[in-house]
């Protein structure tokens, strides 16, 4: 039925083009009829944030086909992405040799990324092809790169510490990132408005206007007279957990995770089976003790084949690993598990603070880069401190990735959750500011949240999620059947040191808590505003049947939103944030669309 439905796409979307071409042209200069090209154009262009640049860009393609009007449309970010890169080394070359080692650090970065961004265009451009009919299930994922190539670029600005830099790059660079985010507005329109009217070339023909309108984009709706929400209980992260959700199986594995690999994360235990022997066969045995193939992670990753189908197994044995370990965009579908979080532990201190020629991203202790990770009884660590200030444990920067039974340390930036679909389950996260942090979209469930004491006067933020691409794209962090608590060393001072849920890190900042156990240490005011910004005006934040001291919402800002029924928060559960789940094909269970 996929094909089917998606066989209309070209045909739908151009007839939209043609009654939204005329009407804007009617509305505009009388009685002038359009071109068919225009028509289309406009069609095209109408959902698009800027509808200027869109126009613009197709103006010159003489076609009417949405086909090539899209694949051209493709082809001109291409070579606006092409022409970025090139003015980041142009910038690098212009600083000479007097270019501080940070400033060399974070243009050498804007450089990888923006070589990741031009290799996920030419995919999408060979996986489109030359028909979009023939798409079919192909269109989540061709949005999904798109949204990568867009985070790609912001990622060079926000790792810009310097302002006058940012400043030139932000301009070199701008009209790539518009091309880009109306690149995804063209692919999600077609996407959402084809699901809302079920393919029906008819619905289309009588519609004048408003068919591709970016509503969603702005204030997110405020509530605030909503009452305190009731206490429910909540799943214990360190116990064995409930199934809460139809489309989670009964392992707690998301149902678009393969059967293969449901197979490896359950095989993929603590320690030794009794008699000697991993659970499962591993590719490659990291050992500290000589006993593996390889004394060092970084070396079993190397040893992985590249844009691999299959997966590479590599089981990483007790000990403590002192290593930055770079996963590469090649090295796909990794899957690294220990003997235990707490015996296992992959740990480092690079930090923007204390190190030189450092950027946020590059002080991950494990960056993964590649796409369909997972990883299982592991810990990862930043040991910088609060003095180094942006210090990442792990950094995930590639679609799908999947993290079980997992502690993750550090002050700052612990967890950077970059980009793609990521679910975590049962794992523990500590950290001071920010310390869950990213541009993806980001489930995490049963587990336990730690908040630690910083530097004297410094407060704590859990979550600043970087969304500033609208409230249409699935992008934002959710927690769902968590637990937050002080750590010990703040729990003295946990009513004077002040700690909120999370802060808004971009315009479109996004960040859902549902279900989720809140201790005492949560400030009455529940989330902070970004200082000297304005993005909790047009943020959405979003609580949901909380329980706890914290949780009490008598005093919440009045820009965040209290939820009062199930069906306000259904669109952040797995089955729809990390969609499409393949859970028809996958799942052995009975699947519903509740919590």
């Amino acid at each position: 039925m996929i094909g089917k439905v998606v066989v209309s796409v070209a045909s739908v979307l151009l007839l939209v083009g043609v009654a939204i071409g005329v009407v804007v042209i009617i509305n505009k200069n009388g009685n002038t009829p359009l071109s068919p090209q225009m028509k289309a154009v406009q069609g095209i262009c109408q959902g698009t944030s800027d509808k200027a640049s869109c126009v613009k860009t197709l103006e010159p393609v003489k076609s009417d086909d949405p086909n090539k009007l899209i694949k051209a449309f493709i082809l001109a970010v291409q070579d606006a992405v092409t022409k970025s890169s090139n003015f980041t080394g142009k910038a690098e070359g212009d600083l000479g040799s007097s270019i501080s080692p940070n400033n060399k650090a974070v243009l050498e970065y804007c450089k990888k990324v923006f070589l990741y961004a031009l290799e996920d265009l030419g995919t999408i451009l060979e996986e489109m092809g030359e028909d979009l009919n023939q798409i079919g299930s192909k269109i989540d994922q061709l949005k999904q790169w798109l949204i990568g190539v867009y985070n790609y670029q912001t990622d060079c600005l926000d790792d810009i510490q310097e302002d006058d830099l940012r400043k030139t790059i932000a301009e070199g660079i701008a009209n790539s990132k518009i091309l880009t985010g109306n690149a995804v507005e063209i692919f999600h329109t077609v996407v959402s408005e084809m699901a809302k009217l079920n393919a029906k070339v008819d619905d289309f023909k009588n519609m004048t206007s408003g068919v591709f309108s970016p509503s969603d984009k702005g204030t997110a709706p405020v509530d605030k007279e909503t009452p305190p929400v009731v206490d429910t209980p909540v799943a214990d992260p360190d116990g064995p957990s409930r199934r809460l959700l139809e489309d989670i199986d009964e392992t707690g594995v998301p149902t678009w995770v393969s059967g293969a690999d449901r197979k490896l994360l359950a095989n993929a235990g603590r320690g030794r089976r009794r008699g000697g022997g991993a659970r499962i066969r591993a590719n490659f045995v990291v050992a500290k003790d000589g006993s593996g193939q390889f004394n060092s992670i970084q070396q079993a990753v190397n040893a992985c084949p590249d844009k691999n189908p299959g997966r590479c197994i590599i089981y990483i044995k007790a000990g403590i690993y002192r290593e930055q370990v770079i996963i590469p965009k090649k090295k796909n579908n990794i899957f690294m598990f220990g003997d235990g979080a707490r015996k296992t532990v992959i740990t480092y201190n690079r930090s923007v603070g204390l190190s030189s020629g450092t950027t946020t991203s590059t002080s991950g202790t494990v960056q993964v880069e590649s796409e369909g990770f997972i990883a299982k009884y592991i810990g990862f660590r930043n040991t910088a401190g609060p003095n180094g200030h942006q210090a990442v444990a792990i950094r995930v920067n590639g679609d799908r990735a999947v993290i079980f039974n997992c502690r993750f340390d550090g002050y700052q930036d612990t967890l950077y959750v970059n980009n793609g679909r990521q679910f975590y389950r049962n794992c523990v996260i500590s950290g001071t500011v920010d310390f869950i942090f990213g541009k993806s979209a980001t489930v995490i469930q049963n587990s336990l949240i730690v908040v630690r004491r910083g530097n004297k006067g410094q407060y704590n933020t859990v979550t600043a999620d970087g969304n500033e691409m609208g409230f249409a794209m699935k992008l934002g962090i959710v927690l769902q059947h968590c637990r937050i608590v002080p750590d010990r060393k703040l729990a003295a001072e946990r009513l004077t040191v002040e700690s909120y849920l999370g802060r808004p890190w971009k315009k479109y900042s996004t960040t859902v808590v549902i279900n989720t156990e809140l201790g005492d240490l949560i400030r009455p005011e529940g989330w902070r505003m970004w200082d000297g910004e304005s993005n909790h005006k047009t943020c959405r934040y979003v609580e949901y049947n909380n329980r706890g001291p914290g949780a009490n919402t008598n005093r919440r800002v009045n820009w965040a939103k209290i939820a009062r029924t199930a069906g306000e928060v259904s669109q952040f559960t797995v089955a729809n944030w990390l969609s499409p789940v393949n859970w028809i094909q996958q799942s052995n269970v009975p699947v519903t669309l509740r919590l």
